[in-house]
């Protein structure tokens, strides 16, 4: 339709000047008037096509304005996985020193085995205590009730000790007496996996231990999580079992 109208618009400013050129030539229009009226039509039809021109050209910007914030969206659907990291990532190797430096504000420790922290991450852990970036570091550990739980508990102790004994030789007491926050949940319930959560470049982290990929408490491999709705349920589950759970006096760990 809008063809349509343009292509007769076009017509009827033609036949126009075709009739002013035959009224003319048959005395009827004279010349005096003739320029006049070739040159209004003419002018009628330049601000016409004008006038097109300035709807197209506006409507081309809007379907581009379009096409751009449809492109900016498939850019941030297909491209924002490749530019920040994955919701989840598999570390093969739990002792990889980039999975556990960069954290600022808390870190918190969730059943914990600490098979690593007091061997092979003891000097990142070292920094983390040093950094003043980290305030608070808190640590909770699972007493549990049967003879097995509590064999396993009492491990786990022994090298929290060794571990806690190790920072104080390359930091402080002070300091650690200033960040670390210990407590025992000893309820019947023993959790079988194992996490930790901190804030790196801004963004929550966990970090888990899945089991069966954990032998004799040793972990195989790490899962880093950077999903926000994962982390922030783990978030909830450390701090409902922390509110649950008792303190442990630090003096209990620096016993030589």
């Amino acid at each position: 339709m809008r063809k349509l109208i343009t292509h007769l618009s076009t017509l009827i400013w033609g036949i126009g000047a075709i009739a002013a050129l035959i009224l003319n030539a048959l005395g009827i229009l004279p010349e005096t008037a003739l320029l006049p009226m070739l040159f209004l039509i003419v002018c009628l039809f330049v601000f016409y096509m004008v006038a097109q021109n300035w709807q197209v050209s506006s409507r081309m910007d809007a379907i581009e304005s379009i096409l751009k914030s449809n492109r900016d969206r498939l850019d941030s659907y297909f491209l924002e996985p490749k530019v920040l990291k994955p919701r989840i990532r598999i570390e093969d190797n739990p002792r990889n020193i980039a999975l556990w430096s960069g954290f600022r504000n808390e870190f918190s420790f969730f059943n914990a085995p600490f098979t690593l922290a007091y061997e092979d991450l003891l000097p990142n852990f070292v920094d983390i205590f040093k950094d003043t970036g980290i305030r608070k570091v808190r640590i909770l550990v699972f007493e549990g009730k049967t003879d097995e739980q509590i064999l396993q508990y009492r491990r786990r102790m022994e090298r929290l000790t060794v571990f806690t004994n190790k920072l104080k030789s390359s930091t402080s007491e002070t300091i650690i007496r200033e960040k670390m926050q210990v407590r025992v949940a000893d309820e019947s319930y023993v959790p079988v996996n194992m996490f930790f959560l901190g804030t790196r470049d801004g963004f929550s982290v966990a970090i888990m231990y899945v089991y069966p990929l954990i032998h004799g408490d040793t972990p195989q491999a790490a899962f880093e999580i950077h999903d926000e709705k994962v982390v922030n349920q783990l978030k909830a589950e450390f701090d409902r079992q922390w509110e649950n759970s008792r303190p442990l006096s630090l003096d209990e760990l620096f016993k030589s």
